[in-house]
C-alpha cells in the first residue's frame, strides 16, 4: 500500500472534471495491473507446491 500511495496519490490533483476522470481511470488501470501481476506470482507459487 505504501508504494501505491507513493506512486499514485489517492487524491485527485487535477481541477478539470474530464482530467479527473482520466486520472482516476489511469490509477485504476495501474492497480489492476498490480493485482493481476500479484495474482500471477501467487498462482505460480501455489502450482510449484
Amino acid at each position: 500500500m505504501f508504494r501505491y500511495k507513493q506512486l499514485l496519490n489517492p487524491k485527485i490533483t487535477l481541477r478539470d472534471y474530464n482530467a479527473q476522470v482520466g486520472e482516476a481511470l489511469a490509477n485504476m488501470k495501474v492497480m489492476n495491473k498490480v493485482i493481476k501481476t500479484k495474482y500471477a506470482y501467487s498462482l505460480a507459487d501455489k502450482l510449484k507446491l
